[in-house]
């Protein structure tokens, strides 16, 4: 069975897997397996894109920075904790006006933390990508996650998803 979208998308899957469409959505089959069509292309370009995404020396070095940061912000925010002001920082995060006393208490912790040299993991790497807006893993595996088993074949036109 083949569906055409009116902008041009065109999805070939077997008609059992339609048949069994039907009987789930009734009418509504067709634009639920367009939508759904819609949403797996999309996914399957963020995994081409991330396979296709080559950092230079200089982007490597910028997520490293950020990376390193992240990691040093993160010791510094549980020192805040130790101290017994996580009240404060959850306030911070949230945007709520902070006491006078309050760079003194983020002053206190980063002296505290003192100009050790911090190694980032994983996940820090992974929040510098996605911050500096490029794909990281998880981008990947939730998008293997969506995609799943599906093996419809999927023709989309040339900018298709793209916004004016």
């Amino acid at each position: 069975m083949e569906l055409t979208s009116k902008q041009g998308m065109r999805v070939k899957l077997s008609d059992d897997e339609y048949t069994e469409w039907r009987v789930r959505y009734g009418d509504l089959a067709h634009e639920k397996i367009l939508n759904e069509a819609g949403r797996i292309a999309k996914h399957r370009k963020i995994i081409d894109c991330f396979r296709s995404q080559i950092l230079t020396d200089e982007q490597k070095n910028q997520v490293n920075r950020l990376a390193s940061i992240l990691a040093r912000q993160e010791l510094i925010e549980q020192e805040i904790c130790d101290q017994g002001y996580e009240n404060y920082l959850i306030r911070s995060r949230r945007g709520g006006m902070m006491p006078e006393s309050w760079d003194r208490i983020v002053s206190n912790a980063t002296a505290a933390i003192g100009d050790i040299d911090i190694i980032p993991d994983t996940c820090d790497l992974q929040c510098a990508m996605e911050e500096l807006g490029f794909f990281s893993d998880a981008d990947v595996n939730y998008s293997k996650r969506i995609i799943g088993k599906n093996n419809w074949e999927i023709l989309i036109p040339e900018n298709w998803g793209e916004t004016k």
